[in-house]
């Protein structure tokens, strides 16, 4: 799941900024293969597989601000969600900033709050309640990520991407330019997201949610409606081997394997 983690490292930056105490803000451009991104277009990855996006949806936080000559000013308790199709603007705050250096900041949601409760924040706020929900569960907290679509010839594949899991929190930083315009500070962001899924075989309707293997090798927690077998390991996990969970994880994707339930070779007889 790094790759969509950290998919943003494939964008560019520009900045324009004034003096000090500007408002910034956060600008992005979505994009796939170049092209605007809406429901009817159709990208490829770097496996030539065609694909579309019904839903894109993704968290941005602790957002770290490099500026004149240095200075670093963390954007705390500033979360944003995006949704590639319904929002592109973002004010972050006013900031005392005259020329800005670098951005750094995780996709995902800060492990200080993952796993709390999402009814907590006021409606309204990035982490509240949403639907479709950006909330997995207690044990892994929010979706970092929701990258779902159609692929294949004929875009009749569903595949999903979720990142999700702590682990899958990453920091990453991005050289800016910054110019003076209007007493205001705007990054502004484009994201090709055709990238976001390299190397992943959409076509063949992938379903990843991050690090669900691990949570049940290492990571239950007692609970009132946790299954009676699984509290037999919950204090020792199922001590899986990487291999084994290598070997889990092919198993699983043969349970949606496309092309042999569809394949005429292994219909009924009958």
């Amino acid at each position: 799941m790094k790759k969509i983690s950290t998919f943003l490292i494939f964008t560019s930056f520009s900045t324009f900024a004034q003096q000090a105490n500007v408002e910034v803000s956060l600008k992005l451009n979505h994009f796939l293969n170049e092209v605007t991104l809406s429901k009817s277009a159709t990208g490829t990855n770097n496996l030539d597989a065609s694909f579309n996006v019904e839903r894109l949806e993704y968290f941005i936080s602790d957002i770290v601000l490099t500026h004149d000559g240095g200075t670093k000013t963390s954007l705390k308790d500033v979360y944003i969600l995006v949704d590639a199709f319904n929002n592109s603007s973002f004010i972050l705050g006013d900031y005392n900033i005259q020329s800005l250096e670098d951005v750094s900041f995780n996709i995902g949601v800060s492990p200080s709050v993952n796993n709390g409760d999402p009814s907590k924040w006021p409606a309204g706020l990035a982490l509240a309640p949403k639907s479709p929900s950006m909330y997995w569960g207690w044990a892994f907290g929010y979706r970092f990520v929701s990258f779902e679509g159609y692929a294949g010839p004929s875009l009749k594949t569903n595949y999903q991407v979720h990142a999700l899991g702590n682990k899958n929190y990453f920091k990453q930083t991005l050289p800016v330019k910054s110019t003076s315009l209007d007493g205001k500070l705007t990054i502004e962001h484009n994201a090709d997201y055709s990238k976001a899924i390299n190397s992943i075989n959409v076509a063949a309707g992938i379903i990843s949610h991050g690090e669900v293997v691990e949570h049940y090798n290492s990571g239950i927690k007692l609970s009132p409606t946790l299954d009676p077998a699984l509290n037999q390991t919950r204090n020792t996990g199922l001590r899986l081997t990487d291999q084994d969970k290598k070997y889990l994880v092919a198993f699983l994707k043969t349970l949606t394997d496309h092309n042999l339930t569809s394949n005429n070779e292994y219909s009924t007889p009958f």
